[in-house]
């Protein structure tokens, strides 16, 4: 049977541009939802949609400039050979249709072996660095048990909201989730529980030794969470920010007391089972209920 059939001519599609997004609060492949769009960085009228191929990764093909390298062997050969050639500067754009994300740009250097990955990896923890991260969005669903911080972000000098700034959460030092707040200054950060603060158990059970440690309840669990904003003022807000800008944007001064301006926002006490508002004290007007940050500011 093997003799009957005979390759008659042998086709091969290479593509210069493979990404895959994961969530930034689980780390999970987002693998549905997205549209993804790239064009050359100097000519976005040549935008191109990139489709998933595969569960988990995005596609993009009949870039320009790239259509004898789309028509390669795709080989070792090939790729010494390409990989050697100057490289062309993409942007690649995300949104995610189901509101569960910020929409997200980053640029890459084409053609990429694998999957691209941002240009920033020092920015990124190391568990992120193989894709693109992406935030959640504030009108997302809190997903099972996740602990919530959510907060208006409003910059005092521009008298508008403070948009795309990215904002940790830290316990002991030691950072524990990090998002964004969208372009109205809308934020939410999820993540799981930190470890109780001492043993616990529900019922409570007896202390049988006076150098146990206390049984704590987990509803009445509490963890001072500490906040650092990063922002940087601009006039001409981005419709989508970029991922490695927006990353690498300055420490912004948070206003703990709007009558007092000395007076900087530190953090909040978590609370197991509640979400944490995080607000400026005594706001007026149009700053009230909202977190202000204060900054000189330079383009994101």
């Amino acid at each position: 049977m093997a003799d009957r059939f005979h390759a008659a001519e042998r086709l091969s599609i290479v593509t210069p541009l493979g990404v895959q997004f994961v969530d930034d609060f689980s780390g999970t492949p987002i693998g549905s939802g997205l549209e993804v769009w790239t064009w050359p960085a100097n000519a976005p009228r040549l935008r191109v949609p990139a489709r998933r191929a595969g569960s988990t990764t995005y596609a993009a093909h009949g870039l320009p400039g790239f259509r004898s390298f789309e028509t390669g062997e795709g080989d070792d050969a090939f790729w010494a050979k390409w990989l050697a050639e100057p490289k062309r500067t993409f942007v690649v754009e995300a949104r995610d249709l189901d509101g569960r994300f910020l929409p997200l740009q980053l640029r890459v250097e084409l053609p990429v072996f694998g999957r691209a990955r941002p240009s920033c990896p020092l920015a990124l923890p190391a568990n992120r660095r193989h894709a693109v991260p992406l935030f959640s969005a504030p009108t997302r669903s809190v997903p099972g048990k996740a602990a919530t911080v959510r907060a208006d972000l409003y910059d005092r000098s521009l008298r508008g909201p403070a948009a795309w700034a990215v904002v940790e959460a830290r316990l002991d030092g030691r950072t524990i989730a990090r998002g964004m707040s969208d372009r109205g200054g809308r934020l939410v950060l999820l993540f799981a529980y930190p470890e109780p603060q001492a043993s616990w158990a529900s019922p409570p059970m007896a202390v049988t030794s006076p150098a146990s440690a206390p049984m704590v309840p987990l509803s009445e669990q509490r963890w001072p969470i500490e906040i650092v904003v990063r922002y940087d003022r601009t006039t001409e807000v981005r419709k989508v920010p970029d991922l490695c800008d927006a990353l690498a944007q300055a420490p912004a001064r948070v206003v703990a007391d709007a009558a007092s301006s000395s007076l900087d926002f530190s953090g909040t006490t978590l609370r197991y089972g509640e979400a944490a508002v995080l607000r400026t004290a005594n706001t007026l007007g149009e700053e009230r209920g909202r977190l202000l940050v204060v900054t000189g500011g330079s383009p994101l």
